[in-house]
Protein backbone atom coordinates (compact mmCIF):
# COMPACT_ATOMS: atom_id res chain seq x y z
CA UNK A 1 0.00 0.00 0.00
CA UNK A 2 1.14 3.30 -0.69
CA UNK A 3 1.81 5.68 2.05
CA UNK A 4 -0.43 8.41 2.96
CA UNK A 5 2.37 10.96 1.51
CA UNK A 6 2.77 9.23 -1.44
CA UNK A 7 -1.48 9.56 -2.15
CA UNK A 8 -0.92 12.90 -1.31
CA UNK A 9 1.79 13.65 -3.83
CA UNK A 10 -0.32 11.89 -5.98
CA UNK A 11 -3.66 14.01 -5.31
CA UNK A 12 -1.59 17.70 -6.27
CA UNK A 13 -1.73 17.11 -9.32
CA UNK A 14 -5.38 16.70 -11.59
CA UNK A 15 -5.91 12.84 -11.39
CA UNK A 16 -5.77 11.56 -15.03
CA UNK A 17 -7.39 8.19 -15.95
CA UNK A 18 -4.70 6.12 -15.83
CA UNK A 19 -3.06 7.75 -12.91
CA UNK A 20 -6.62 7.10 -10.77
CA UNK A 21 -6.82 3.09 -11.98
CA UNK A 22 -3.05 2.85 -11.14
CA UNK A 23 -3.98 4.61 -7.67
CA UNK A 24 -6.91 2.82 -7.43
CA UNK A 25 -4.73 -0.77 -7.94
CA UNK A 26 -2.26 0.20 -5.33
CA UNK A 27 -4.51 1.77 -2.77
CA UNK A 28 -8.05 -0.34 -2.79
CA UNK A 29 -8.66 -1.85 0.18
CA UNK A 30 -11.09 -4.32 -1.15
CA UNK A 31 -8.53 -5.90 -4.22
CA UNK A 32 -5.53 -5.59 -0.83
CA UNK A 33 -7.89 -8.23 0.66
CA UNK A 34 -8.91 -9.98 -1.95
CA UNK A 35 -4.68 -10.79 -2.84
CA UNK A 36 -4.47 -11.53 0.84
CA UNK A 37 -6.67 -13.72 0.08
CA UNK A 38 -5.31 -15.42 -2.67
CA UNK A 39 -1.99 -16.08 -0.22
CA UNK A 40 -4.48 -18.05 2.06
CA UNK A 41 -5.33 -19.87 -0.69
CA UNK A 42 -2.08 -21.06 -1.64
CA UNK A 43 -0.69 -22.05 1.35
CA UNK A 44 -3.99 -24.00 1.86
CA UNK A 45 -3.05 -26.10 -2.19
CA UNK A 46 0.61 -26.36 -0.65
CA UNK A 47 -0.59 -27.92 2.92
CA UNK A 48 -2.78 -29.97 0.99
CA UNK A 49 -0.08 -31.58 -1.25
CA UNK A 50 2.06 -32.09 1.76
CA UNK A 51 2.96 -35.85 3.20
CA UNK A 52 0.27 -36.43 6.16
CA UNK A 53 1.98 -35.50 9.48
CA UNK A 54 2.59 -39.08 11.82
CA UNK A 55 1.20 -39.22 14.92
CA UNK A 56 1.86 -40.46 18.58
CA UNK A 57 0.14 -42.63 20.89
CA UNK A 58 1.08 -42.78 25.13
CA UNK A 59 -0.92 -44.32 27.61
CA UNK A 60 -0.27 -45.48 31.24
CA UNK A 61 -2.00 -48.40 32.92
CA UNK A 62 -1.87 -49.61 36.51
CA UNK A 63 -2.85 -53.23 38.12
CA UNK A 64 -1.91 -53.02 41.16
CA UNK A 65 1.79 -52.80 41.75
CA UNK A 66 1.91 -53.22 37.82
CA UNK A 67 2.40 -50.48 35.78
CA UNK A 68 2.35 -50.78 32.07
CA UNK A 69 3.20 -48.12 29.33
CA UNK A 70 2.21 -47.99 25.77
CA UNK A 71 3.40 -46.39 23.04
CA UNK A 72 2.74 -45.91 19.37
CA UNK A 73 3.55 -44.04 16.22
CA UNK A 74 0.73 -44.15 13.30
CA UNK A 75 0.16 -42.21 10.80
CA UNK A 76 -2.91 -41.34 8.18
CA UNK A 77 -2.76 -44.52 5.91
CA UNK A 78 -5.96 -43.45 3.54
CA UNK A 79 -4.57 -39.38 3.01
CA UNK A 80 -0.90 -41.07 2.43
CA UNK A 81 -2.60 -43.69 -0.89
CA UNK A 82 -4.85 -40.70 -2.11
CA UNK A 83 -2.57 -38.09 -1.73
CA UNK A 84 -2.00 -37.66 -5.11
CA UNK A 85 -6.06 -37.31 -6.08
CA UNK A 86 -5.82 -34.53 -3.37
CA UNK A 87 -2.76 -32.94 -4.90
CA UNK A 88 -3.92 -32.71 -8.12
CA UNK A 89 -7.49 -31.58 -7.32
CA UNK A 90 -5.91 -28.82 -4.91
CA UNK A 91 -3.38 -27.89 -8.55
CA UNK A 92 -6.53 -26.71 -10.08
CA UNK A 93 -7.86 -24.34 -7.07
CA UNK A 94 -5.13 -22.12 -6.95
CA UNK A 95 -5.14 -21.51 -10.99
CA UNK A 96 -8.88 -20.67 -10.77
CA UNK A 97 -8.13 -18.88 -7.59
CA UNK A 98 -5.60 -16.98 -9.27
CA UNK A 99 -7.96 -16.02 -12.66
CA UNK A 100 -10.64 -15.12 -10.19
CA UNK A 101 -8.57 -12.64 -8.48
CA UNK A 102 -7.49 -11.14 -12.07
CA UNK A 103 -10.51 -11.08 -12.97
CA UNK A 104 -11.25 -8.51 -9.85
CA UNK A 105 -8.32 -6.62 -10.55
CA UNK A 106 -9.77 -5.63 -14.19
CA UNK A 107 -13.12 -5.04 -13.42
CA UNK A 108 -11.49 -2.60 -10.29
CA UNK A 109 -9.37 -0.96 -13.22
CA UNK A 110 -12.45 -0.69 -15.43
CA UNK A 111 -15.16 0.21 -12.89
CA UNK A 112 -12.57 3.01 -11.43
CA UNK A 113 -11.97 4.30 -15.39
CA UNK A 114 -15.90 4.42 -15.63
CA UNK A 115 -16.39 5.96 -12.31
CA UNK A 116 -13.27 8.59 -13.51
CA UNK A 117 -14.96 9.69 -16.72
CA UNK A 118 -18.33 10.22 -15.04
CA UNK A 119 -16.63 12.59 -12.01
CA UNK A 120 -15.14 14.34 -14.75
CA UNK A 121 -18.49 14.58 -16.54
CA UNK A 122 -20.20 15.72 -13.60
CA UNK A 123 -17.98 18.44 -13.25
CA UNK A 124 -18.21 19.57 -16.49
CA UNK A 125 -22.42 19.55 -16.66
CA UNK A 126 -22.40 21.40 -13.03
CA UNK A 127 -20.40 23.91 -14.49
CA UNK A 128 -22.74 24.07 -18.11
CA UNK A 129 -25.60 23.85 -15.59
CA UNK A 130 -24.59 27.16 -13.97
CA UNK A 131 -23.78 29.24 -17.59
CA UNK A 132 -27.44 28.27 -18.05
CA UNK A 133 -28.84 29.61 -14.23
CA UNK A 134 -27.19 32.69 -15.09
CA UNK A 135 -28.58 32.90 -18.33
CA UNK A 136 -31.76 32.18 -17.02
CA UNK A 137 -31.69 34.29 -14.05
CA UNK A 138 -30.11 37.11 -16.44
CA UNK A 139 -33.60 36.62 -19.00
CA UNK A 140 -35.79 36.19 -16.09
CA UNK A 141 -34.60 40.02 -15.08
CA UNK A 142 -34.99 41.19 -18.28
CA UNK A 143 -38.52 40.04 -18.94
CA UNK A 144 -39.61 41.47 -15.73
CA UNK A 145 -37.87 45.13 -16.73
CA UNK A 146 -39.46 44.38 -19.97
CA UNK A 147 -42.95 44.34 -18.23
CA UNK A 148 -42.19 47.33 -16.47
CA UNK A 149 -41.72 48.88 -19.37
CA UNK A 150 -44.64 47.66 -20.91
CA UNK A 151 -42.81 46.08 -23.92
CA UNK A 152 -43.53 42.20 -22.31
CA UNK A 153 -46.73 40.84 -21.19
CA UNK A 154 -47.14 38.41 -18.34
CA UNK A 155 -47.03 35.32 -20.30
CA UNK A 156 -43.92 35.78 -21.78
CA UNK A 157 -42.42 37.05 -18.02
CA UNK A 158 -43.72 34.14 -16.57
CA UNK A 159 -42.28 31.59 -19.21
CA UNK A 160 -38.84 33.43 -18.78
CA UNK A 161 -39.20 32.45 -15.15
CA UNK A 162 -40.31 29.33 -15.34
CA UNK A 163 -37.39 28.85 -17.82
CA UNK A 164 -35.18 30.19 -14.43
CA UNK A 165 -37.23 27.89 -12.27
CA UNK A 166 -35.92 24.89 -14.54
CA UNK A 167 -32.55 25.67 -15.04
CA UNK A 168 -32.24 25.96 -10.86
CA UNK A 169 -33.81 22.60 -10.27
CA UNK A 170 -31.18 21.19 -13.24
CA UNK A 171 -28.48 22.99 -11.24
CA UNK A 172 -29.76 21.51 -8.06
CA UNK A 173 -30.24 17.51 -9.97
CA UNK A 174 -26.25 18.67 -11.44
CA UNK A 175 -24.82 19.10 -7.97
CA UNK A 176 -26.16 15.70 -6.95
CA UNK A 177 -24.88 13.58 -9.67
CA UNK A 178 -21.82 15.24 -9.11
CA UNK A 179 -21.51 14.54 -5.30
CA UNK A 180 -22.31 10.95 -6.08
CA UNK A 181 -19.67 10.40 -8.46
CA UNK A 182 -17.18 11.97 -6.70
CA UNK A 183 -18.04 9.29 -3.97
CA UNK A 184 -17.95 6.45 -6.69
CA UNK A 185 -14.32 7.34 -7.31
CA UNK A 186 -13.25 8.10 -3.86
CA UNK A 187 -14.45 4.90 -2.49
CA UNK A 188 -12.51 2.97 -5.54
CA UNK A 189 -9.79 4.82 -4.73
CA UNK A 190 -10.24 4.10 -0.73
CA UNK A 191 -9.55 7.73 0.21
CA UNK A 192 -10.86 9.28 3.23
CA UNK A 193 -12.83 12.41 1.70
CA UNK A 194 -12.69 14.31 -1.62
CA UNK A 195 -11.50 16.96 -0.43
CA UNK A 196 -7.80 16.55 -1.95
CA UNK A 197 -9.12 15.19 -5.43
CA UNK A 198 -8.51 17.12 -8.28
CA UNK A 199 -9.59 16.50 -11.77
CA UNK A 200 -9.06 17.65 -14.93
CA UNK A 201 -11.70 20.33 -16.32
CA UNK A 202 -12.72 18.60 -19.28
CA UNK A 203 -12.65 15.06 -20.97
CA UNK A 204 -10.67 13.49 -22.84
CA UNK A 205 -11.17 13.79 -27.02
CA UNK A 206 -12.73 10.64 -28.42
CA UNK A 207 -10.91 8.41 -30.59
CA UNK A 208 -10.80 9.19 -34.51
CA UNK A 209 -12.41 5.60 -35.40
CA UNK A 210 -14.36 3.33 -33.58
CA UNK A 211 -12.62 -0.46 -32.77
CA UNK A 212 -13.51 -3.44 -35.02
CA UNK A 213 -13.63 -6.42 -33.54
CA UNK A 214 -14.29 -9.76 -34.91
CA UNK A 215 -16.02 -12.58 -33.29
CA UNK A 216 -16.54 -10.48 -29.95
CA UNK A 217 -18.22 -13.77 -28.61
CA UNK A 218 -15.26 -16.22 -29.29
CA UNK A 219 -13.04 -13.94 -28.25
CA UNK A 220 -15.29 -13.49 -24.34
CA UNK A 221 -15.03 -16.81 -24.19
CA UNK A 222 -11.25 -17.48 -24.66
CA UNK A 223 -10.05 -14.39 -22.98
CA UNK A 224 -12.58 -13.68 -19.97
CA UNK A 225 -11.08 -14.73 -16.84
CA UNK A 226 -14.31 -15.57 -15.03
CA UNK A 227 -14.26 -17.79 -18.05
CA UNK A 228 -11.50 -19.64 -17.29
CA UNK A 229 -11.78 -19.61 -12.90
CA UNK A 230 -15.29 -21.65 -14.01
CA UNK A 231 -13.71 -23.97 -16.56
CA UNK A 232 -10.68 -24.57 -13.82
CA UNK A 233 -13.44 -24.83 -10.80
CA UNK A 234 -15.46 -27.56 -13.03
CA UNK A 235 -11.83 -29.21 -13.48
CA UNK A 236 -11.20 -28.98 -9.47
CA UNK A 237 -14.57 -30.55 -8.93
CA UNK A 238 -14.44 -33.49 -10.96
CA UNK A 239 -11.35 -34.52 -9.57
CA UNK A 240 -12.94 -33.75 -5.78
CA UNK A 241 -15.36 -36.30 -7.08
CA UNK A 242 -13.07 -38.98 -8.30
CA UNK A 243 -11.64 -38.80 -4.84
CA UNK A 244 -15.09 -38.90 -2.94
CA UNK A 245 -15.90 -42.44 -4.66
CA UNK A 246 -12.01 -43.78 -4.15
CA UNK A 247 -12.79 -43.06 -0.56
CA UNK A 248 -16.35 -43.84 0.00
CA UNK A 249 -16.40 -46.85 2.17
CA UNK A 250 -12.97 -45.64 4.40
CA UNK A 251 -13.09 -42.14 5.78
CA UNK A 252 -10.47 -42.82 7.72
CA UNK A 253 -7.13 -45.68 7.82
CA UNK A 254 -3.92 -45.20 10.18
CA UNK A 255 -1.47 -47.20 10.53
CA UNK A 256 1.26 -47.67 13.22
CA UNK A 257 3.68 -49.41 15.38
CA UNK A 258 3.25 -50.53 19.05
CA UNK A 259 5.25 -51.19 21.50
CA UNK A 260 4.05 -51.84 25.54
CA UNK A 261 6.14 -52.28 28.56
CA UNK A 262 5.43 -53.26 32.01
CA UNK A 263 6.98 -53.30 35.27
CA UNK A 264 6.24 -57.42 35.02
CA UNK A 265 6.35 -58.33 31.93
CA UNK A 266 8.17 -58.80 28.94
CA UNK A 267 7.68 -55.89 26.38
CA UNK A 268 5.38 -56.15 23.95
CA UNK A 269 5.92 -55.06 20.36
CA UNK A 270 3.54 -55.41 17.14
CA UNK A 271 1.73 -53.09 14.39
CA UNK A 272 -2.24 -51.85 14.89
CA UNK A 273 -4.61 -50.91 12.05
CA UNK A 274 -7.50 -48.40 12.76
CA UNK A 275 -9.93 -48.25 10.56
CA UNK A 276 -13.49 -45.91 10.26
CA UNK A 277 -15.79 -46.75 8.56
CA UNK A 278 -18.98 -44.43 7.48
CA UNK A 279 -21.92 -46.65 8.78
CA UNK A 280 -23.85 -43.66 10.03
CA UNK A 281 -24.11 -41.76 6.74
CA UNK A 282 -23.46 -42.02 3.36
CA UNK A 283 -19.57 -40.01 3.36
CA UNK A 284 -18.57 -37.65 1.34
CA UNK A 285 -20.03 -38.70 -2.34
CA UNK A 286 -23.50 -37.00 -2.15
CA UNK A 287 -21.56 -33.31 -1.29
CA UNK A 288 -19.00 -34.39 -3.96
CA UNK A 289 -21.87 -34.88 -6.82
CA UNK A 290 -23.48 -31.99 -6.14
CA UNK A 291 -20.85 -29.49 -6.24
CA UNK A 292 -19.57 -31.18 -9.53
CA UNK A 293 -23.03 -30.51 -10.62
CA UNK A 294 -23.27 -27.00 -9.55
CA UNK A 295 -19.79 -26.29 -11.12
CA UNK A 296 -21.17 -27.67 -14.46
CA UNK A 297 -24.23 -25.19 -13.95
CA UNK A 298 -21.73 -22.47 -12.94
CA UNK A 299 -19.73 -23.13 -16.12
CA UNK A 300 -22.41 -22.81 -18.17
CA UNK A 301 -23.84 -20.09 -16.85
CA UNK A 302 -20.38 -18.11 -17.16
CA UNK A 303 -20.47 -18.89 -20.14
CA UNK A 304 -23.82 -17.73 -21.78
CA UNK A 305 -22.97 -14.65 -19.46
CA UNK A 306 -19.92 -13.63 -20.65
CA UNK A 307 -21.45 -14.18 -24.74
CA UNK A 308 -24.03 -12.28 -23.76
CA UNK A 309 -22.26 -9.23 -21.65
CA UNK A 310 -20.07 -9.00 -25.00
CA UNK A 311 -21.93 -8.51 -27.50
CA UNK A 312 -24.07 -6.27 -25.34
CA UNK A 313 -21.04 -4.33 -24.44
CA UNK A 314 -19.72 -3.88 -28.04
CA UNK A 315 -23.48 -2.91 -29.82
CA UNK A 316 -23.61 -0.58 -27.07
CA UNK A 317 -20.19 0.71 -27.89
CA UNK A 318 -20.95 1.27 -31.44
CA UNK A 319 -24.54 2.79 -30.97
CA UNK A 320 -22.25 5.13 -28.81
CA UNK A 321 -19.54 6.04 -31.53
CA UNK A 322 -22.21 6.48 -34.15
Amino acid sequence: LPSADDVAARLRAPLTADAAVQLALQNNRALQARLTRLGVTAAEVAEAGRLPNPGFRFSRLTRGSEVELERGWHVDLARLLTLPLVRSAEQRRLPAEQAQAAGDVLALAADTRRAWVRAVAADEALAYRRQVLDAAEAGAELAKRMQAAGNFNALARAREQGFEAEARLALARAETLRLAARERLVRLLSLENDSALRLPEHLPELPAAPREVDDVEAQALNQRLDVQAARLTLEQSARQLDLARTTRWVSMLELGTVRNTSNEQPTQRGWEVALELPLFGPGPLPKAEALAREAAHVAADTAIQARSEAREAYGLYRSACD
